[in-house]
């Protein structure tokens, strides 16, 4: 992946996105907390934790990897590029902002699953 970038949490990703953005490719590991779903009901992107602490989530795009083999809890290890901030709505109808890091790699530690974009 050419210039990769191994941040850690404390770095800021799931802070200050937008400071990521352009060239920075980034390494990290990650607890799967949930699914975010498209319009259509699939799974497209993963909500995903720092393994120390479950309130700094970034979103992974992980929509051309196969998500049947990709679990809630699962840790995995992601090679990607950050996209920056990106706004939506909760489950409850409210306005979010989270992190978005497209997955170009995934390793899932506790599957054994990993795959190329």
């Amino acid at each position: 992946m050419g210039n990769r970038k191994i941040v850690g949490w404390e770095v800021g990703i799931a802070k200050t996105p937008n400071a990521y953005v352009g060239s920075q490719n980034v390494v990290f590991t990650c607890r799967i907390s949930s699914f975010a779903r498209d319009s259509s009901g699939d799974a497209a992107a993963a909500n995903c934790s720092d393994p120390n602490d479950s309130s700094s989530i970034l979103q992974i795009d992980i929509g051309n990897f196969d998500i049947k083999q990709i679990n809630v809890s699962d840790t995995i290890r992601i090679y990607g590029f950050v996209m920056g901030a990106v706004r939506g709505k909760n489950a409850y109808g409210g306005d979010v902002t989270e992190a978005l890091v497209s997955g170009m790699y995934i390793n899932d530690l506790t599957s054994g699953y990993n795959s190329t974009r």
